[in-house]
């Protein structure tokens, strides 16, 4: 049966004689808002804005989720600005806009990107999510196997 409670464990609580914290209602631990990040492409400024650390895998975050227009945006420049979060351009800002530039010369129309989005960018992405688990990624490797993978799925194979 669903509980509508959402667990987690602290630092403190993890060592021997340890146990879980209260539950938590879940509309009070901020998965909602979290997982509404991430389906919308801007995982990458929530987690800035809670000053948490970055896992690599999501500078493909925006790539595989935003909207034709923001994408557009990026290629002109638009991530090259300071996060209103963390007050810093993101590192990885002109491997961003690189990437953005090759999606968008393959898919011109947002119905194109969508498409593109869906059958080639987000599954990579739950890759990514997976591979950082067992290795160490930087957002540059991850970029450029988006860019990898747009060319292999340009070229048929």
């Amino acid at each position: 049966m669903f509980s509508p409670t959402y667990w987690r464990r602290s630092a403190s609580s993890e060592g021997p004689g340890g146990g879980a914290e209260p539950p938590h209602p879940w509309h009070d631990s901020g998965l909602a808002d979290e997982v509404e990040a991430f389906l919308a492409g801007r995982l990458v400024d929530h987690m800035a804005a809670q000053h948490r650390p970055v896992p690599p895998w999501t500078a493909l975050n925006r790539l595989a989720h935003a909207d034709h227009a923001v994408i557009a945006g990026l290629v002109a420049g638009a991530g090259l600005e300071r996060s209103i979060y963390s007050g810093a351009v993101h590192p990885w800002a002109m491997a961003e806009r690189f990437a953005a530039a090759q999606f968008l010369a393959r898919a011109r129309t947002p119905a194109e990107l969508r498409a593109l989005q869906q059958t080639m960018l987000v599954p990579l992405e739950l890759d990514l999510v997976e591979r950082a688990r067992r290795e160490r990624l930087t957002p540059e490797q991850v970029l450029q196997a988006a860019v990898d993978a747009l060319d292999t799925h340009h070229a048929g194979g």
